[in-house]
């Protein structure tokens, strides 16, 4: 039986930047890479383990670290303007959305809500209500912080932080960098330091960011804000289910070699096997699309010449676009690998970076954006938040033990992801060795993924996350 669980929220606030933000800052702009993503809230969780000695400042120390943090982060403190292209960053409209809670079973230990792992209760570690309409999948109307947290204490000591932020004003990198700040920060107030300032690209300490990604992909004027959905769930009629698949460094080292590409990374492979599963279960039902749009999240900060700086902020994300027939999957000359792979390379190369930069690049970033949202087609996105310094986001009192998503489930009683389907993202495992893909599909499609014999070959289903008491691990970078 999957553990229940009652969660009681204890405070909430708007933490604000710890020094006044300057006055010619405190007008953000989104760039045109911003305005190309979607309208939405990006949700991410980690999960802590109790800390070696029971600390009591460790509540108004978050904050205290978090203020501190957003006046380095000062657009996270911000509030939505009208115009849905430009963030509030004023001293009158600044504030982080933060809420405290408490699991209130006494008896409900982290290490026993990992081992009884239920997805749909996850939702209740975020800070939904903050939202409109408990719907992270809408457009956050003017007013809207960018970024709601949420610290769930456990009444063994565990923790969990949530956080959901504007996608549109940040990518996944970013939260990466703006974890690791904030849990530098922390970590030195425990040690009573100063946090030692550094910037993204080594280094401990505070991670700086390095603003500017409006003048390297400047807005289009014309062009509206992005759509506000990253599928098209609206028009799905069978419930969303969220199924995790955890592929170990010994079902990669399989996969990469059944695959046969010499160059291809783990993540790229782990596309490759779901994308195949995914497809030939849409092949399956009743009336399949003759064609699939499957688009692949591409980290563009290493991609130019020269790279950009890893702690850029914003969005320097693009999708690469691959259209597939499904009822095809299972003929031999369709080279599923190599489609994926040229794909990448199409968004990826120096050449188009630099095309799609300045005024000129504008309306090719737009053309570029435009290709994956086709009329009639059905859209599989991949992302992948592998590699990016999640695990290391140590707050003072350990690394997480486990990171996780927020479901979109049948299960789920009205929050949550708002009915989102057709989405893969992919996470590092706790030891780095592996890889989790958190899977979005309509039930009976995930029905047919769960049976799907070569694609558990390489993968386990819904493993309960391994829990250690020592939350040490190696670094990811």
């Amino acid at each position: 039986m999957e553990l229940q669980v009652v969660v009681e929220t204890t405070s909430t606030t708007y933490i604000k930047p710890s020094s006044p933000t300057p006055p010619h800052l405190q007008t953000y702009n989104l760039s045109g890479m911003d305005q190309i993503n979607p309208q939405i809230y990006g949700p991410v969780i980690l999960f802590y383990p109790p800390p070696p000695q029971p600390d009591h400042r460790r509540s108004s120390l978050l904050k205290q670290s978090l203020s501190d943090t957003l006046s380095r982060y000062y657009p996270l403190a911000g509030k939505f303007r009208h115009d849905g292209l430009s963030i509030d960053c004023s001293d009158a409209a600044a504030g982080a959305y933060y809420a405290e809670a408490r699991i209130v079973d006494r008896n409900t230990s982290l290490s026993q809500f990992l081992a009884e792992l239920n997805l749909a209760a996850i939702n209740h570690l975020f800070p939904l209500s903050a939202v409109e309409n408990n719907n992270i999948l809408s457009p956050p109307p003017p007013g809207s912080p960018v970024i709601l947290l949420q610290v769930t204490w456990f009444p063994c000591g565990g923790a969990s932080i949530a956080l959901l932020v504007a996608h549109n004003v940040l990518d996944a990198s970013s939260i990466g960098c703006f974890l690791r700040a904030w849990g530098g920060a922390a970590a030195a107030l425990i040690r009573n330091q100063p946090p030692v300032a550094g910037g993204g690209d080594g280094g401990s300490g505070i991670w700086d960011p390095k603003f500017g990604g409006d003048s390297i992909f400047p807005r289009n004027e014309m062009r509206s804000p992005s759509p506000a959905a990253v599928t098209a769930a609206e028009q799905r009629n069978s419930p969303a289910v969220t199924r995790r698949f955890v592929f170990n460094a010994t079902g990669l080292a399989s996969l990469k070699e059944k695959l046969m590409e010499p160059m291809i990374s783990r993540v790229q492979a782990v596309t490759a096997i779901l994308c195949e599963s995914i497809l030939r279960a849409i092949a399956a039902s009743r009336a399949p699309p003759s064609a699939v749009v499957v688009t692949q999240a591409v980290n563009l900060r290493r991609k130019g010449y020269p790279p950009l700086p890893s702690n850029s902020f914003g969005n320097y994300v693009i999708n690469a676009v691959a259209t597939i027939d499904p009822r095809e999957i299972e003929d031999p000359s369709c080279c599923l690998v190599k489609l994926l792979m040229d794909s990448v390379a199409k968004r990826s190369g120096g050449g188009f970076v630099s095309k799609i930069q300045g005024r000129a690049g504008a309306a090719l970033l737009a053309e570029a954006a435009a290709e994956e949202y086709r009329a009639g087609r059905r859209r599989i996105g991949f992302t992948s938040w592998s590699r990016l310094g999640l695990y290391d986001a140590d707050f003072g009192w350990g690394e997480p033990a486990w990171l996780g998503l927020l479901p979109s489930d049948e299960a789920d009683d009205g929050g949550g992801g708002g009915g989102v389907v057709d989405l893969v993202m992919i996470l590092d495992t706790k030891d780095g060795s592996g890889l989790e893909a958190w899977v979005l599909l309509e039930g009976n499609e995930m029905g047919m993924l769960e049976n799907d014999e070569k694609l558990l070959s390489f993968a386990c289903l819904d493993p309960r996350p391994q829990f250690t008491p020592d939350s040490t691990v190696r670094s990811r970078l």
